[in-house]
């Protein structure tokens, strides 16, 4: 008997209680796919209990726009939350986010965040893993927020997903909200990583960015290749 398993996508979701319970969903996406991401996302496990069924994965949106993408709304690409009566089930992860546009501008929000997982009367699901969302854009204004957090209120605490800006000219310049598995290629002007920058900056397969521990989104690299 146990509850269902978060699922994973740009992070991995996290197990079910109790320790038995139905194990999380691991990474996909990764790589070159990271920074076009069109992929849903992975729905969560179902519990033991007869209704306890995993919420759904994320769905996937694509915006492709000539001129200004002025976002005072939302956008929204999340997980669903596990059921929750007896075990159980997962947090499904969330989806994918890609937006094309000559200008961003506007006081918004973008969510490819995970579900919860179900909170049991038996035992809580796995929370889902944070979804993918990449954005390129010349010039940027825009002063919303942007997320792909994991869920948190299940059994376990799972992954976050993968954000990426890329804004200027021929998009010279990346900046990484956090990350897992995403890879730059070529010349850049400026890369930022969680608020650390690198001017000039040209990809080299041995170069290795770890972002630093204790930031919103942590324990994740972003490998940087040609």
């Amino acid at each position: 008997m146990g509850s269902g398993g978060g699922g994973g996508y740009g992070g991995n979701g996290s197990i079910g209680a109790p320790g038995n319970g139905i194990p999380e969903g691991g990474t996909y996406g990764g790589g070159a796919d990271a920074l076009k991401p069109l992929l849903y996302g992975s729905g969560g496990g179902a519990g033991s209990s007869d209704t306890s069924v995993g919420g759904n994965g994320g769905g996937i949106i694509f915006l492709n726009i000539s001129n200004v993408l002025y976002l005072n709304g939302t956008i929204v690409a999340n997980g669903g939350v596990g059921e929750k009566p007896g075990h159980s089930g997962g947090g499904g992860s969330g989806g994918s986010i890609l937006i094309y546009t000559s200008v961003f501008e506007g006081i918004g929000s973008i969510n490819a965040s995970g579900g919860l997982g179900g909170l049991g009367v038996s035992s809580s699901g796995g929370d889902g893993g944070g979804g993918r969302i990449a954005i390129y854009t010349v010039t940027n204004t825009f002063a919303g927020i942007i997320q792909a957090n994991p869920g948190t209120g299940g059994w376990s605490w799972a992954e976050p997903g993968s954000i990426i800006l890329f804004s200027g000219e021929s998009y010279k310049n990346a900046t990484i909200y956090g990350g897992k598995d995403l890879y730059l290629n070529g010349t850049f002007d400026t890369v930022v990583v969680n608020g650390t920058a690198m001017a000039n900056f040209t990809s080299n397969k041995s170069t290795i960015v770890t972002i630093p521990a204790g930031q919103t989104l942590n324990s994740s690299t972003l490998y940087i290749v040609n």
